[in-house]
């Protein structure tokens, strides 16, 4: 079974998870190492330490796995490139609350626009795949539906057979509330709630 390095590289909570075999092997958030609470962009300690904890050399790694297939460039290149972390307090900041709006604005756009969401996600693969081949890992990098990650990891770890999966969390793919039937063949959604952005 391959070894899969799954990743959570958003403006907060970013994260790494080890897999290999089927079996978790460490997983870590950011704000864990960094010690900045909700720390985000590109999870460059976490995916070192899971390594690390792990033993496994970064050319073992099979396969990448990313959560959302519709990505957010701009904020991958501030937050991944320059390795800034966000945050943000819109309530005490008039600076914050502007940056929230134009990112809510940016968000809206790549989401309803064919081409601009194309030029996003294939400019986010590129700078991806760069920021690993740092790290050592070569490999081809899956965009996995942000609100699947989320009924993936409810139902793998209820123990149930066969259950329906409710996910509501503001956004994630243009989707702010998802309801799927999780069995052993798999997770099928049902229809879900676009989000307001």
């Amino acid at each position: 079974m391959p070894t899969i390095i799954g990743f959570h590289d958003s403006p907060f909570d970013s994260g790494a998870t080890l897999i290999k075999d089927g079996e978790i092997l460490a997983a870590i958030h950011e704000e864990r190492i960094a010690r900045i609470k909700h720390c985000g962009g590109f999870p460059w300690r976490s995916i070192k330490e899971v390594l690390s904890v792990s033993n496994v050399d970064p050319s073992e790694i099979d396969a990448g796995a990313v959560r959302f297939t519709q990505p957010d460039f701009i904020v991958q290149v501030l937050q991944g490139f320059f390795k800034s972390t966000s945050n943000l307090n819109p309530l005490k900041s008039k600076i914050d609350r502007y940056t929230l709006y134009a990112f809510e604005k940016y968000e809206s756009l790549i989401h309803k626009n064919f081409l601009l969401g194309k030029i996003d996600t294939t400019s986010s693969n590129i700078l991806l795949h760069h920021l690993l081949r740092k790290l050592g890992i070569k490999e081809k990098i899956e965009r996995i539906a942000h609100h699947l990650c989320h009924a993936a990891s409810a139902f793998y770890s209820s123990g149930f057979e066969k259950c329906l999966v409710i996910t509501a969390d503001a956004r994630g793919d243009g989707i702010s509330t998802s309801v799927t039937i999780a069995d052993k063949t798999g997770i099928q959604r049902l229809p879900s709630s676009p989000d307001s952005a």
